[in-house]
């Protein structure tokens, strides 16, 4: 056969004519193999993955053991998303040439992106073995190992990279983003390099302007927009990747998910399979309610926050049920013990500190809303009750440290109570182990679950000897070294075992303790009283609003001439998306006019609105928590569905407690029947109005001191009964 060859002489031509050049030349020599590796190179180079495929498929016909096409062949199939057979595509190209640290690079940059880690690294390895001074393995290696949270290692790869070739952008780029992980301007490093940044090529250029942005955004300046900033970098360079996904996240934080979708999903036909492009699409299709849509991506990364993520949004999901929840859980968390070093029937060991009768139990709280939050709202009213004679408060922050009114509230309740306030955000899971374990907690109490700032790889090695999960998370963590749950009578449906791996644990007769909002508005009149047009409400997340509640709601407007539903969420303020619920409504015979959509607002203006609102609505399956409170506050009554899951019975819980079980249905007719019932029934709603401030004031969801003297003897015996090896009950 012939031999192969990269040299095939063109007159200088744009890609168009080069591509038609090649498929010319082909006709009549369609054994020449250099004629077909460039037609593959301009086909790659346009991402036109079903012509390359074909043309590697023909060339096939010529050539059956040529490297280059094989690898081209596997590129081809990774971007169709057929993982399987690219990689079966490189093992044939390695099972010709074993020791060639350019298919060993190709093969450890598929399972990259696969998410397969740990084998892509010892494939970098085992190139670089071979060719230790290749400056494009270096950056390679280091881009993974800044995905492993090895950021030292990843920047001296990429320092030695550039120091092999110094116009090596992708290296550069990569040591500016190391540089911004490790909180470690890079600026002054560059200006002693060789390096002649006037010249930059567009990419480096975008890049700069972006982890630029980044270092701004991560300093916490105020008023600071990193919008026009990635938006600046991606007109130098459209394909960056970085200032891609995060002017998608940023606008899906800002309440435009469309946007966000049309920008990943072109990320991920340029990047096939990308876990974070996946994770991320995911989340921005989960707030317009596509629940199952958002699981199919979650499901399509093998991540463990992809994981996570699954678990966590099929508590949207109404076609979900718990026993399914709680398999998916405990999956995860036999991962995680898997991971964290313990196989087959081995669990960590529960160590128990030298404890004196009259010391104070050393408890944990972690979790990653410290701040103004419903979470940090609700546990800064108990901590600020307990009693530091018995319980001595340790707060780990999962996440960045907000500068706000009610972080300051929890490092002055912690340093009055001898108890310590400290972020965790940013260590390793072993950094993170290490200083649980260093503080000799007595008991360490989950308030995450599996949501975005999760601590549970911690919890597997079991820090704590007695380990709880309360008020962060509704649902089972599947962790076998979490020992219960704290939960309420009115959450709970036999047979709990359904949902839970963990122990139950009651507070009687709730496990929330509602905090009002300092500031918050007098009640006002309703609208049914101000105008006589009943108004309907909802501001609850947009991700609980799937189609089974909305076509409910819808009914209950058709059935109430003239009667409005106010909606509001930051995602209303996205056009497509409200265009898309009108629509919906239309449909049904519901005029867009009767829609009041309305974008996220300031939290006590938020709670002025509800003075627009005379009856809530509750979603389902996934009920309001905070958001039913503060409807309950501010006078207005909440009709809720509860489920068999805890998450569908948090404003049922809430009722109950109240002495308002008449707003609670049975099934979705009941549902609509109260709806309509109570639209009818001025003078119950003016009732309503008067006196629902003051019943949740005076109930036991708002007796603080008397929470902490209950959650202080919860603790004390569920800890005494773990020491003596006792089961809890």
């Amino acid at each position: 056969m012939p031999k192969e060859s990269s040299i095939f002489d063109f007159e200088p031509q744009g890609p168009d004519m080069a591509e038609a050049s090649c498929r010319r030349a082909l006709k009549e020599h369609p054994d020449r193999v250099e004629i077909w590796l460039r037609l593959a190179a301009l086909l790659r180079k346009r991402l036109a993955y079903p012509e390359l495929l074909e043309s590697c498929d023909q060339a096939a016909l010529y050539y059956h053991d040529s490297v280059d096409l094989l690898l081209n062949r596997s590129w081809a199939l990774h971007g169709l998303r057929r993982s399987e057979e690219a990689l079966a595509a490189v093992d044939e190209a390695l099972a010709l040439v074993s020791d060639s640290s350019e298919v060993l690079n190709n093969k450890a940059n598929l399972l990259k992106d696969l998410g397969r880690h740990e084998e892509a690294l010892d494939l970098y390895n085992r190139a670089l073995a071979l060719q230790p001074d290749n400056s494009s393995l270096h950056t390679n290696r280091g881009f993974l190992l800044a995905q492993l949270g090895k950021i030292e290692s990843a920047r001296e790869d990429f320092e030695f990279a550039i120091s092999l070739a110094s116009d090596c952008d992708q290296a550069i780029r990569g040591l500016l983003m190391t540089s911004f992980l490790a909180d470690d301007p890079v600026w002054t490093w560059l200006g002693d390099q060789p390096l002649n940044l006037d010249h930059a090529s567009p990419t480096l250029r975008g890049s700069l302007i972006f982890v630029r942005a980044l270092f701004e955004q991560k300093a916490a300046l105020p008023g600071f927009d990193p919008i026009p900033a990635y938006l600046e970098a991606l007109r130098h360079e459209p394909r960056l990747f970085g200032a891609r996904l995060n002017l998608a996240e940023e606008l899906r934080q800002k309440g435009h998910p469309s946007e966000a979708i049309e920008i990943l999903e072109k990320l991920l036909e340029d990047h096939p399979g990308d876990s974070r492009v996946l994770v991320n699409l995911g989340v921005s299709i989960g707030d317009t309610g596509a629940i199952e849509q958002a699981l199919a991506k979650f499901e399509a990364s093998p991540t463990e926050l992809a994981r996570h993520n699954a678990i966590f949004y099929r508590n949207y999901d109404p076609k979900t049920t718990r026993s399914n929840i709680k398999a998916a859980a405990m999956a995860m968390g036999k991962w995680l013990l898997q991971r964290a070093g313990f196989s087959g029937d081995q669990r960590p060991v529960r160590r128990f500190r030298q404890r004196q009768r009259s010391e104070p139990l050393r408890v944990g709280f972690v979790g990653g809303d410290f701040h103004l939050h419903p979470v940090g709202l609700m546990l800064s009213a108990i901590l600020a009750e307990l009693d530091s004679e018995r319980i001595q408060p340790f707060i780990y922050s999962n996440s960045p440290i907000r500068a706000d009114w009610m972080s300051r509230r929890f490092r002055l309740l912690t340093e009055q109570k001898a108890g310590l306030f400290t972020s965790i955000h940013e260590l390793s899971t072993e950094e993170q182990v290490k200083k649980l374990g260093q503080d000799n907690l007595d008991i360490l109490i989950d308030l995450a679950g599996h949501t975005l700032n999760t601590a549970l790889p911690a919890l597997a090695h079991r820090p704590a000897p007695l380990q709880l999960s309360w008020l962060g998370y509704f649902s089972t963590t599947g962790l076998e070294t979490i020992d219960a749950v704290i939960l309420d009578p009115g959450l709970i449906v036999e047979p709990v075992e359904e949902e839970f791996s963990e122990k139950i644990l009651l507070l009687n007769p709730t496990r929330f303790c509602y905090f009002p909002m300092p500031g918050t508005p007098p009640v006002i009149p309703g609208p049914l009283q101000r105008n006589q047009v009943i108004t309907f409400g909802s501001f609850n997340n947009t991700t609980k609003l799937n189609r089974e509640v909305l076509a409910l709601w819808r009914k209950i407007l058709s059935s109430v001439p003239d009667s409005r539903l106010l909606l509001k969420w930051k995602t209303l303020m996205d056009a497509a998306y409200a265009d898309s619920l009108r629509s919906f409504f239309a449909e049904g015979g519901v005029a867009a006019d009767r829609l009041d959509l309305r974008p996220i607002s300031p939290h006590l203006k938020m709670l002025a609105q509800y003075g627009d609102v005379d009856i809530a609505l509750d979603p389902f399956p996934f009920s309001g928590g905070f958001t039913s409170l503060e409807a309950l506050w501010m006078g207005v009554p909440v009709i809720t569905l509860p489920g068999e899951r805890v998450v569908s019975r948090q404003t049922y819980s809430f009722l109950a407690c109240i002495d308002a079980l008449e707003l609670v249905a049975r099934d979705p007719n009941h549902y609509g029947e109260l709806a309509i019932e109570l639209a009818n029934d001025q003078s119950r709603l003016q009732r309503y109005r008067c006196e629902l401030r003051g019943r949740l004031g005076s109930s036991s969801l708002c007796q603080p001191s008397l929470f902490a003297e209950k959650f202080t003897l919860l603790l004390e015996q569920a800890y005494s009964s773990t020491q003596r090896g006792c089961p809890l009950d």
